[in-house]
């Protein structure tokens, strides 16, 4: 009895073998062996058998046949000595039992026990091509056939890369697919499928593979995938030739090897690319500029019922439906959003910005919150107006709405002083430009920076609107003054309509209002600021009384230029009122409380008060009938307290007290307890609020009696600037990214707006009451600093390991910690200052700014196989050894030093090549030796063929047209980051000034492009996720992470 002796080879895919191909083998003569020969042959070869894994056992099919008892409980007995030992999942062992059960009955059937009959199925669906006779003469012998994964030493040239993503070993590579991930020099190729689910035994149809694609999970991949210049050909005769080429980059003289095609007609072309980018979803919140406040509202958008939340994002203003979780975003801005304001009526929404953010010119534009089209622009140059009194000067804050007059309120200034009022009369509805009907400057102290913190416009018409426009409160930082828009003549300028009202129409009076000291207060001090302002509902008894929110946490009641009353609210101060009902306000503070507070207007203490007020208003707008007050011009004017200090008596009284409160803090979020703005939704009893942590939260359910509150988090955002995104390499979906203040964040965007997918959990609230859920996409975090480190210390850079294990991030401090992705959990630190160098150390003190940059992490990259990790910091390079079970890395001794900053680095996917990339754009190539350790660096130019990970070099002769040397006129070091899509031949650069470009490949000239711009400052990191056809950007200055669709547009288009 004699068996064919057959070799299975695995390795990388190849172009000149087909994908799934087996070789088979006989031996030399042909002839049948002895069984005492077969025997010996399959205990050598059993000894020289690696441990495979069980998606490859599966896929090769070899473990059919009848085989003896001792060779099946070898194989299902892992402990035995020459057995692969592997973890079995639930589908492979399902796999191995039923080619067992079907070789069982093909042998009771008289059918073979090699891999002829069932497992020769599945060897004909791998691309089995060899002769059937062989199987078939040496399933008669009935002798069981050793399957074994060696090399052969047919030699294989470089294959590029695909760039659709399978599971199979990396094409390209000259590692073959051992067990062991050794390497072998001239291996031969062999593709494995390496799906989560069996081959099967026979083909499907079309229709079968139509719903297991739809009804399959997301792929999960063994391990990631780099890219290469040679996938990029578009001339298939240029394989396998190339040539030399020299070439500039930014001012960098560089030299490549590229395939041998007519590169001038890329050259010369200036075509835009096909394809274009769509904001999709932006995920934060402008909650980093104190002065952008009230720019968060519950809106109703369109016919739907459902909740729409409005809010800016850097310079968007994003309408987001809450129940399905998409969003419609308004883009004319090209700079931060500044302010931001409704007209309910109108269904307007006002939005001022700077025209650009190098321009100290602001613009307001007014749009339709349905159709999301401009109505009307302000240009704050004053538009051609003769005079300067159409000039906003510096930033646009305060945006406001009058419910009475519909005049458009706000505050503009410079040089920490923003102490200018204007007012549009937006009814008239000219073409481009507005003069302002109202515009008047406050009288300030000069040593003191003023600040206005906002406008709190009466609701209701309670006072005589025959000769009154408006009434409001203007606060802030030493600032606090009460005004009155009125006409001039005592109501005879006064026009029919508000829409023919002009600037010889009215004027403004204001005064400086009486302040209280805060409650419990011994010093004597006043209010340092006032945060917010409210004009309680009117009702009989209310003749316009306002609540103001001051910094001591601290609540004020006052009535025209007098504060009434202060009670003790919160433990902070008091950033927002909102109206709750009638005759009830609610207060947000910065202690993570939320307050409804009630007031009794019909308590007779308050009626008193009340009628004293009304008595000295009437007296005080007699003596403002004098002649000498109907000027035109715009005057400050004084009163005197008109009525004492009532805090006591209305405390004491109940006329103001708390009906409810609660926490609206998760406790197990990285969600700060500080709000920004907030917005209670009465239809929906819901209160929305936006943190100073850039994120969205929202408190529902609210509910005097029960207090019963959930609280679901709308938007994660991160606190500091966001330093770059990485991108999972087993999953396509699943990125993460780092801020400065140590955070880091994992999300899934495969569930894009599908609310019924995102990832929930319940959290713990205060007192037990307070539950959240999540809306958004956010899986998962991490603070990697604590609160006194954030003060120190800015993480800088992070990095994903090529087999999904390890996210590495740096700091500025000259660290670098590891943390798994699964949990993700710090499990090791590297200092740099704990291992020696061979720089000199810095002992002058005037260096010591030198020695802190050569602290900060600049770039780091892992190695593809050797799990190597390489640190730059600052212009000096280090490499470690990531060992395993978490043990402490051992580093290199090897220490390089560059003139410049290290931006960037990547590694050859065999891990024998490094290329190295500074800020000013000089690039360098290292042979890398694993054995030795050792770094050499190579003066000739490197190969098209290469795959490189993590990502195509920056300065790769494919990319030079990314650089906007001759369109921009860029000198330095503007260019910030690029990635490609080999798919759809197409390239992405974004640079320090927020453009996001878009290049088809090969990009050489750098007029061919689309420019997109909706980052506010510099673009942090870019990232591809091709299985998606999305791009995701990350910003530094906006904090905002923005989801970009890809689409392809027609030549008409």
């Amino acid at each position: 009895k004699s068996a064919a002796a057959v070799t299975v080879t695995a390795a990388d895919t190849t172009d000149k073998t087909e994908a799934n191909d087996v070789v088979v083998k006989k031996n030399k003569t042909g002839k049948k062996k002895k069984e005492g020969g077969a025997k010996k042959t399959e205990k050598a070869d059993r000894e020289k058998i690696k441990p495979i894994s069980i998606s490859m056992l599966s896929d090769v099919g070899g473990g059919g046949g009848k085989k003896k008892k001792k060779s099946a409980s070898r194989l299902d007995t892992p402990t035995n000595p020459g057995t692969p030992t592997f973890k079995r999942n639930r589908r492979a062992t399902e796999n191995l039992d039923t080619n067992r059960k079907n070789n069982k009955k093909n042998n009771d059937n008289g059918g073979s026990s090699t891999p002829g009959g069932t497992n020769r199925k599945r060897s004909a669906a791998l691309g089995n091509k060899s002769d059937t006779k062989s199987s078939n003469s040496s399933s008669k012998n009935k002798s069981s056939v050793q399957a074994r994964m060696t090399p052969t030493a047919s030699p294989v040239p470089r294959s590029p890369r695909s760039s659709a993503r399978t599971r199979s070993p990396r094409p390209g590579s000259t590692r073959s697919a051992t067990p062991n991930g050794r390497k072998t020099k001239k291996p031969h190729t062999l593709k494995l499928a390496m799906a989560t689910t069996p081959i099967s035994s026979t083909p499907k149809s079309s229709d079968n593979e139509e719903e297991e694609d739809d009804a399959k999970e997301p792929e999960v991949l063994n391990r990631a995938r780099g890219q290469s210049m040679h996938t990029l050909n578009v001339d298939d005769d240029a394989k396998g030739v190339e040539v030399e080429v020299e070439y500039m980059f930014a001012s960098k003289k560089l030299k490549a090897f590229v395939p041998n095609m007519d590169y001038a007609r890329y050259e010369t072309m200036t075509q835009t690319p096909k394809y274009r980018l769509n904001v999709e979803h932006v995920s934060g919140f402008t909650g980093y500029d104190n002065l952008c406040r009230n720019n968060v509202r519950s809106i109703q958008y369109g016919d739907s019922n459902s909740p729409c939340l409005l809010y800016s994002v850097g310079s968007l203003a994003v309408i987001h439906d809450l129940d399905r979780d998409e969003q419609s975003i308004y883009r004319k801005h090209t700079a931060p959003i500044t302010s931001i304001a409704m007209h309910s009526k109108l269904k307007c929404v006002a939005t001022a910005s700077m025209s650009s953010e190098v321009s100290a010119t602001p613009v307001i534009k007014l749009w339709n919150v349905n159709t999301l089209e401009t109505q009307l622009t302000i240009d704050g140059g004053g538009g051609g107006a003769a005079d300067d009194a159409a000039m906003m000067v510096g930033a646009v804050r305060h945006l406001n709405f009058s419910r009475h007059s519909s005049l458009l309120y706000l505050t503009c200034g410079e040089n920490d002083k923003n102490t200018t009022l204007l007012a549009y009369n937006v009814l008239q509805q000219q073409s481009n430009t507005t003069v302002p009907v109202l515009r008047t400057e406050f009288r300030t102290i000069a040593n003191k920076n003023v600040q206005i913190y906002g406008l709190a416009l009466h609701t209701q018409a309670d006072f005589d609107a025959e000769q009154f426009v408006d009434q409001f409160v203007v606060f802030g930082s030493n600032i606090l003054y009460w005004c009155q828009v009125e006409f001039i003549g005592g109501g005879a300028a006064k026009p029919m309509k508000f829409a023919n009202l002009e600037a010889q129409h009215i004027r403004l009076k204001y005064c400086k209002i009486n302040k209280l000291q805060p409650k419990g207060s011994t010093e004597g001090k006043k209010e340092k600021a006032y945060h917010c302002g409210l004009f309680l509902q009117s009702s009989e008894h209310n003749i316009g009384y306002y609540v103001l929110g001051g910094q001591s946490g601290t609540i004020y009641v006052g009535h025209r230029n007098t504060i009434i009353c202060s009670i003790s609210a919160h433990n902070g101060r008091v950033q927002q009122i909102q109206p709750f009902a009638k005759n009830q306000f609610m207060t947000i503070g910065y202690d993570g409380m939320w307050r409804v507070w009630s007031v009794d207007f019909a308590s007779q203490t308050l009626q008193e008060i009340s009628k004293t007020v009304v008595a000295a208003a009437t007296g005080n707008q007699s003596e403002s009938q004098s002649p000498q007050n109907n000027d035109d011009e715009n005057e400050e004017f004084e009163e005197k307290r008109s009525v004492p200090d009532s805090s006591n008596a209305i405390i004491k009284a109940g006329v103001i007290r708390t009906l409810c409160e609660d926490s609206f803090v998760p406790t197990i979020d990285s969600i700060c307890k500080l709000p920004h703005a907030c917005h209670y939704d009465s239809k929906r009893h819901a209160l929305f609020i936006g943190t100073a942590c850039n994120s969205l939260l929202s408190v529902s359910n609210i509910n005097i009696k029960s207090g019963a509150n959930q609280v679901r988090i709308l938007s994660s955002g991160h606190y500091g600037g966001i330093v770059g995104v990485a991108s999972s390499p087993k999953l396509d979906s699943l990125i993460a990214t780092l801020s400065e203040d140590g955070l880091l964040r994992l999300w899934n965007i495969s569930s894009c707006n599908n609310s019924n997918t995102h990832q929930s959990s319940a959290r713990g609230g205060h007192g037990g009451k307070t539950s959240a859920k999540r809306l958004d996409n956010c899986v998962a975090l991490l603070p990697l600093l604590t609160n006194k480190q954030q003060s120190k210390v800015k993480s800088t850079e992070i990095a994903w390991s090529p087999d999904g294990k390890y996210i590495a991030t740096g700091y500025d401090s000259g660290k670098v910690s590891l943390c798994t992705a699964h949990p993700l959990k710090k499990v090791q630190e590297i200092d740099l200052l704990q291992y020696k160098t061979k720089s000199k150390p810095v002992k002058s003190a005037a260096t010591t700014a030198t020695a802190a940059a050569t602290l900060t992490i600049t770039a780091l990259c892992f190695s593809y196989d050797k799990n190597v990790l390489a640190v730059a910091h600052g212009t000096q390079l280090s490499l470690f050894n990531v060992e395993k079970n978490n043990r402490k890395c051992t580093k290199w001794d090897v220490s390089l030093t560059f003139k410049d900053v290290i931006k960037h680095i990547y590694f050859s996917e065999d891990d024998d090549l490094m290329a190295i990339i500074t800020d000013k754009y000089e690039t360098k190539y290292y042979t890398v030796s694993m054995r030795k350790r050792s770094l050499t660096e190579t003066m000739k130019p490197v190969k098209s063929d290469i795959v490189w990970w993590p990502r195509l070099p920056l300065t790769t002769y494919f990319l030079k047209g990314l650089y906007q040397k001759e369109t921009r006129q860029w000198t330095t070091n503007e260019l910030v980051d690029a990635d490609i899509y080999e798919s759809l031949k197409v390239a992405a650069s974004a640079d320090k000034f927020g453009v996001i470009r878009l290049h088809e490949l090969p990009a050489l000239n750098e007029e061919s492009h689309c420019a997109f711009k909706h980052h506010c400052g510099q673009i942090s990191k870019l990232l591809f996720i091709p299985d998606q056809e999305r791009l995701i950007s990350v910003g530094l200055e906006d904090r905002c992470m923005i989801r970009w669709n890809i689409q392809q547009v027609d030549d008409k288009t």
